[in-house]
């Protein structure tokens, strides 16, 4: 079998086997050839054994089908049949596809985008194909560049949309067209509100803590969304009584940071409290919360005394003491330099050690025969730099007959 475009030839080779000592000439012939076709054998006979090859010829009349073709091969009177078979097919009609991609495109209204559309040729397609768009929504358009094609070749379909082109999710048509050809190619366009201007407040970090009197600052942060362009400035409220809050810089364009600067003053109630930021561009209004925890300034380096027990008594010319504690405050480490007044007559106070490093010093009173029998008010003072405290403690000073070596 041979298949052949109508108007164009094919061949096939027709050979001859002799068998029983033959040695005739074989002509040919042949049956079946279709309408406006023609048959014709090289060479026209074969002697003994050989092959001639058969042509065979269509014309643009001859009819699309599948023919079978008996070939007859005689010599005298012998002969012989072998089929063939020959289709004879149309011609391609010229042609082309229509193709695009991508088969769906995403677009923010106001903005554009692009598809690309491609012409295959086929049937020996050579001709020119021009574009158009359809199903485009309101306030779109569509440019080809190039606005046409000729025999194959892509174009790039740019999709434009305007503010107010709906939302929505539409089919777009692309049509190619070449003369009386005309070929679609489908894609879809996706157009997504335009997102609103708009702006985000935060600030860091979420707490601070001062003591009173002092200050302390925080981070602001402008974060635009959706195109916003517009200036924020800032306030603060919530504030304790006598604090105040300034920003640097006082607005903030498009997006950026500002610092808060919170001062408080000595009378600033101590506590926890929750600021409220606010940032404010014409009317949109947003807000982000702080802490403030304002402590109580730390106690200043002192110290104080204290004496136990608070009387002793003793008879004249014996000795007693008293522990002097020393109380540290305020990270105080200084030495205290002790000294007793109101000591009676004929009697001495020692304190060891002196001065004081640690918490507490031993104050020894010792009295003599002599020493007046009464009950004495004795003050202690300690004195460290500027620093200086006193306490007292009760001395009673009986009759008694101790010589100078009695304690109690």
């Amino acid at each position: 079998s041979q298949s052949v475009v109508r108007g164009n030839s094919t061949s096939y080779t027709v050979t001859v086997t002799p068998s029983g000592g033959f040695t005739g000439t074989v002509t040919f012939s042949i049956a079946g050839v279709p309408t406006g076709a023609s048959a014709s054998f090289n060479p026209a006979s074969v002697t003994t054994s050989g092959s001639s090859a058969l042509t065979v010829t269509t014309s643009a009349t001859t009819a699309a089908g599948s023919y079978p073709l008996t070939i007859t091969g005689t010599s005298g009177t012998l002969s012989h049949t072998a089929t063939v078979t020959l289709v004879v097919t149309a011609p391609a009609t010229p042609d082309f596809s229509l193709s695009a991609s991508p088969a769906s495109q995403t677009v923010v209204q106001g903005s554009g985008t692009s598809y690309t559309a491609t012409v295959t040729p086929s049937g020996g397609f050579t001709g020119t194909v021009t574009f158009s768009a359809t199903g485009l929504p309101s306030g779109a358009g569509a440019t080809f560049n190039p606005t046409s094609v000729t025999t194959s070749g892509s174009s790039t379909m740019t999709v434009t949309t305007s503010a107010t082109t709906p939302a929505g999710s539409y089919p777009l048509t692309i049509t190619g067209t070449s003369g009386t050809l005309s070929h679609t190619a489908a894609v879809t366009l996706v157009v997504t509100a335009r997102p609103t201007p708009d702006y985000s407040l935060s600030a860091s970090p979420a707490s601070q803590t001062v003591v009173q009197g002092s200050g302390t600052s925080y981070s602001v942060t402008v974060t635009p969304s959706g195109g916003f362009t517009g200036t924020v400035t800032f306030s603060a409220s919530g504030l304790p009584v006598g604090a105040t809050a300034s920003f640097n810089p006082t607005s903030v364009t498009t997006s950026g940071s500002s610092t808060m600067s919170v001062a408080t003053v000595s009378t600033t109630p101590t506590g926890t409290f929750t600021l409220t930021i606010t940032g404010t561009s014409g009317t949109l209004s947003h807000t982000t919360t702080v802490t403030l925890v304002v402590n109580p300034p730390a106690p200043a380096a002192d110290f104080s005394l204290s004496a136990s027990p608070a009387s002793q008594s003793v008879p004249a010319g014996g000795r007693t003491t008293y522990t002097i504690n020393i109380a540290r405050t305020g990270g105080f480490a200084g030495g205290v330099t002790l000294s007793a007044t109101g000591v009676p007559a004929g009697t001495t106070a020692t304190f060891s050690p002196n001065p004081a490093t640690g918490t507490s010093s031993t104050l020894t009173v010792s009295t003599s025969g002599t020493t007046p029998v009464n009950t004495y008010t004795i003050t202690i003072t300690g004195t460290s730099g500027t620093l200086s405290h006193k306490t007292s403690v009760s001395l009673v000073v009986t009759a008694g007959a101790c010589n100078g070596d009695c304690n109690n």
